[in-house]
C-alpha cells in the first residue's frame, strides 16, 4: 500500500529523526500514534529487523547516542504495529523478543502483540517448543487471558530447564487469580534452587514471590509470609 500525503510526511519525519532532538522525538511520535496508518506497516517492520547496538560494550557518548536512536525507532515502530492491528507484524515482533540484544524495547513489543488478534494462537505455538516456550509465556503474561493458564501451567509442569521453568511460571503473575495459577506457582518455587539467578541477575525465588504477590489471591497471603 503507497504511503501518500500527510502520512508519508510523518513517515519521512520519523525514520532519519534522532532521539536526542527531544521536542521534535515527541512530537513526531504522538502525530504518528494518533494517525496509524496501515500503509507504514512495511517500513515499521524493517525498522524493529534492524540490530540493536549493544550498549554494554559503548563507551562514548556517539555510541550512546546511536543505541538511544535506535530504541526511540524501534519502540516507537512497535507501537505502531500494534496501534495499526499489523497482524503480519506479529513473527518480526516475536524475533524481536527472542533477541537478547533488544530487552530494552520488549515492553512496547508485548504491548503491541497484545493487539494483533493472531497473537494468542501463535504464543500457544511457542509454548510447545521447549527453546522458545518462554517467549510463549510472555505473550500469555501481555495478554493476561484466563484461558491461557491451563496452557501454561502445563508448560510450566513440563519444563526440564529451571530457568524457563521459572520464568514462565513468573508470568502467572500477570494472569488473573485462580487455585490453579497459585498452585502452579508456589510447585514452581518449591523446584526452584535458592541460589538460582535468571539472566537478569535477580534470584529467580524473588522473581516468582513477586509474581504471586501480584495475582492477589488470599490463599497466598500466609504462604508470601
Amino acid at each position: 500500500m503507497p504511503v501518500n500525503g500527510k502520512s508519508a510526511a510523518l513517515l519521512q519525519a520519523f525514520l532519519p529523526l534522532h532521539a536526542g532532538s527531544q521536542a521534535g522525538a515527541i512530537d513526531v511520535h504522538w502525530s504518528m500514534l494518533r494517525s496509524c496508518d496501515s500503509a507504514w506497516t512495511a517500513a515499521l517492520i524493517r525498522v524493529i529487523a534492524r540490530p540493536m547496538p549493544d550498549r554494554l560494550s559503548e563507551i562514548g557518548s556517539a555510541e550512546r547516542s546511536t543505541f538511544q536512536d535506535e530504541y526511540f525507532w524501534q519502540g516507537t515502530a512497535a507501537e505502531l504495529l500494534g496501534c495499526i492491528g499489523a497482524n503480519t507484524a506479529v513473527e518480526p515482533l516475536i524475533g524481536v523478543l527472542a533477541d537478547p540484544n533488544k530487552l530494552d524495547i520488549h515492553e512496547p513489543v508485548l504491548r503491541a502483540l497484545t493487539r494483533l488478534e493472531p497473537s494468542f494462537e501463535r504464543a500457544k505455538q511457542l509454548l510447545a517448543d521447549p527453546l522458545r516456550a518462554p517467549i510463549g509465556a510472555r505473550i500469555f503474561g501481555a495478554l493476561g487471558r484466563r484461558q491461557a493458564i491451563p496452557l501454561l501451567v502445563s508448560a510450566i509442569e513440563h519444563a526440564t530447564d529451571p530457568v524457563a521453568r521459572a520464568a514462565m511460571a513468573s508470568e502467572l503473575g500477570g494472569m488473573p487469580a485462580s487455585s490453579e495459577s497459585s498452585r502452579a506457582l508456589r510447585w514452581a518455587f518449591d523446584q526452584t534452587p535458592p541460589a538460582l539467578r535468571m539472566p537478569s541477575r535477580d534470584y529467580a525465588r524473588q522473581i516468582l514471590a513477586f509474581a504471586a504477590g501480584m495475582l492477589d489471591e488470599p490463599s497466598l497471603i500466609p504462604w508470601l509470609l
